[in-house]
């Protein structure tokens, strides 16, 4: 990695994990050393990400991610964390969750969006993969390996050796080529549907999102990643029936394509 691309993509960390919701949030108390050690890989693992798509430097859109994001993450059971949320510079349509709490969307997923129930049912997913420990839990034992990932950040020049790229590669395959195992997509998709419930959205906007998603353009890395989506789709709306949980509730259209307006 060439210096100038290092320091962009650290300016890029700095300006997204920086940007504040909309609502008053506080400061969190020094968070665990395994929590930390999990926070450092997350932002190691968002640095690829930016680094591979870019990241959408809009301070309004962000902002407005952020405010709907921190009300999904008020109600993960993960306190100790402060999840962020940004916006990817690519057209594919897809979502990811990095370890610590930082969450991705795509510029082609808000594209396909029309609607924040949708967005909460995508962002609600993302948070409950972090919240469920999807990524795995970090021990002492990983502490090197985590330092080694984790120094990927480091503006100070040509310092990836080749067991670094090792590891982050590693990393990047496990959500761009061989996705989550199915039961965590399944474990995330419920947890969605409770967390869309549990702030009064329609939680068939959700189901809607995913069936566009199965015909949408730019979606490979999602099919590819991902269980079929008629599967998905069947065991959210037994679960929404089982748990008699709410099938309609607001969407709030306007104020989502006030922030996000159409490309």
């Amino acid at each position: 990695m060439k210096k100038n691309n290092v320091i962009s993509v650290f300016v890029s960390i700095c300006i997204l994990f920086s940007c504040k919701s909309t609502t008053s949030v506080e400061e969190k108390p020094e968070p665990p050393k395994q929590v930390y050690k999990e926070m450092k890989i997350g932002r190691a693992l968002a640095a690829k990400f930016i680094k591979k798509y870019g990241l959408v430097q809009d301070v309004n859109q962000t902002k407005y991610l952020n405010f709907i994001g921190s009300k999904i993450a008020e109600l993960s059971p993960r306190q100790e964390l402060n999840f962020k949320f940004g916006i990817l510079n690519t057209p594919e349509v897809n979502a990811f969750a990095c370890p610590g709490g930082y969450i991705f969307i795509t510029q082609g997923a808000l594209s396909l969006i029309e609607n924040e129930a949708e967005l909460v049912g995508v962002l609600a997913h993302e948070v409950s993969h972090v919240s469920l420990f999807h990524s795995g839990k970090y021990e002492a034992k990983e502490e090197v390996w985590i330092d080694l990932v984790a120094s990927l950040l480091s503006p100070g020049g040509d310092m990836v050796s080749t067991v670094m790229e090792a590891a982050s590669k590693e990393l990047e395959e496990s959500m761009l080529e061989n996705g989550r195992q199915k039961e965590f997509e399944t474990q995330a998709d419920a947890s969605a549907a409770i967390l869309i419930s549990e702030l009064g959205y329609d939680s068939n906007a959700y189901i809607g999102y995913l069936k566009k998603m199965k015909s949408s353009q730019g979606n490979q890395v999602f099919i590819k990643t991902h269980p079929p989506v008629d599967d998905r789709v069947n065991a959210i709306q037994k679960f929404v029936s089982d748990q008699k949980l709410p099938k309609t509730g607001k969407t709030n259209a306007k104020r989502y394509r006030q922030n996000i307006p159409k490309a």
